[in-house]
């Protein structure tokens, strides 16, 4: 659970005064960025604002205001919940995703598909990028480590198949999930106490997770649950408190309000995993015809929607005369291959390679920033020819913009920088630039 430790270390030792700035946690193998940090900024921002709509809707205004529910951390969001077991807390609260309910026409939320997850609409939460403010993960990552320190080896919740033993195989996403779970039983605890004449079979809220517990099809619902062989309870509808399936009996602790502010990036705005959802995306021209570079898709696709919009003007992300250079030749968005999400119709910030491993090598000469990077790099290192011998601690004090903040490289085991030379040498060059598909 070093990913949990060690994040917190790092949060731990900030000063107070960086309460409020934004941390972005990423996995370090599988991620590639492909639009500029103040794309991220907006959405960060703006996806946070949609979603505490959503909550007000959920749980009611009152309780909304008067227990200071807000989000303020953003998961990436996957069409899983894994590696937690699907009675766990960790995944029945979960209210249904606000993507359309005919994403995959009326394939959506079912096993049908080129899996049993591939119609699913993105739910769950996926830790491989995480976003928000210093203060607030702090307090995320130490009920973290608190859960990780005190979890028993076989979880007493395994149904069986120990997929939940040893600490869910070392996954901090269990233990976010299940945190995620807890929050989002609490919420509706407090929807309940705040509208003291609801029942289970009477919601006022948008939520279709939150149809009547007494309706015909609800009545049904432990049979196609049988019936349906895959596990899924995405086509559900039950008592987020109380589901008629065996389920994970789950209590709120006294004086904890389990409120994180913790939410899913839905339509993936800033990142999008690409698990069971291979065929959702696609690299694109956006100044060619659309139609036909969308081509190969089947029956069990999704309703393809394009953005309505691309980002701002390359040139006003500049932050280097070298990336004005770069940005003076790539002219706009348009003229860019850019991954672009095809059910949610946007180009995400990140794209999360953790389905095909194989797709960073068959994609690789794909990404826009490819035709620049290697003078990008050149141009760099010309700046740091002949430079004094680096200073970890002045580094340390101003990463990113501080003396040395441009050179390439790492340090080692012993605390020594090693250039950019000396990691990737002239033989390993021809793959890291290349330009063209295996």
């Amino acid at each position: 659970m070093a990913k949990i430790s060690a994040t917190l270390k790092y949060l731990n030792g900030l000063d107070p005064g960086q309460d409020n700035d934004l941390v972005i946690m990423i996995d370090a193998y599988d991620i590639w960025f492909q639009l500029p940090k103040s794309v991220l900024m907006e959405r960060y921002h703006t996806i946070n604002e949609q979603a505490n709509k959503r909550i007000i809707k959920q749980i009611g205004r009152d309780a909304t205001q008067r227990e200071n529910v807000t989000q303020s951390i953003i998961f990436g969001s996957g069409k899983r919940c894994a590696p937690n077991q699907l009675h766990t807390i960790a995944c029945y609260p979960i209210p249904a995703s606000p993507l359309p309910d005919d994403l995959y026409y009326g394939n959506t939320d079912t096993d049908i598909g080129p899996n049993e997850f591939a119609s699913r609409r993105q739910r769950w939460l996926n830790s491989g990028v995480i976003v928000g403010p210093v203060a607030k993960l702090r307090e995320l990552f130490a009920y973290a480590e608190e859960i990780a320190k005190s979890h028993p080896i076989n979880d007493p919740e395994d149904n069986g198949s120990h997929g939940s033993d040893n600490m869910y195989h070392g996954s901090d996403q269990s233990i976010f999930a299940t945190i995620r779970g807890q929050q989002e039983y609490q919420r509706e605890v407090l929807h309940r106490r705040y509208n003291p004449h609801f029942t289970s079979g009477d919601r006022s809220s948008e939520d279709p997770d939150n149809a009547p517990a007494t309706s015909s099809s609800d009545k049904a619902a432990p049979q196609r649950l049988s019936r349906r062989g895959g596990g899924n309870i995405d086509v559900l509808h039950y008592d987020r408190l109380n589901p008629p399936f065996t389920h994970e009996e789950w209590e709120a602790r006294e004086g904890h309000s389990y409120e994180y502010g913790i939410g899913v990036d839905h339509f993936s705005d800033l990142t999008h995993e690409t698990i069971n959802s291979e065929t959702d995306g696609r690299w694109l021209l956006h100044n060619q015809s659309l139609p036909e570079q969308i081509t190969d898709r089947t029956r069990f696709d999704c309703k393809w929607r394009l953005p309505d919009r691309l980002p701002n003007d390359i040139l006003s992300e500049a932050s280097t005369e070298v990336m004005r250079k770069v940005a003076r030749k790539m002219a706009s968005w348009e003229d860019q291959t850019l991954y672009t999400h095809l059910c949610t119709g946007t180009v995400p910030v990140i794209v999360h390679h953790n389905g095909d491993k194989d797709a960073r090598t068959k994609m690789w000469h794909l990404p826009w920033w490819k035709s620049y990077v290697k003078d990008m790099m050149e141009a760099e290192f010309e700046k740091t020819n002949g430079s004094k011998e680096f200073d970890w601690g002045k580094h340390r004090k101003a990463p990113a913009t501080g003396e040395g903040a441009n050179w390439g490289g790492a340090w080692d085991d012993k605390g020594e920088f090693l250039r950019f030379e000396e990691l990737c040498p002239a033989a390993d060059q021809e793959e890291l630039f290349r330009m063209t598909p295996l």
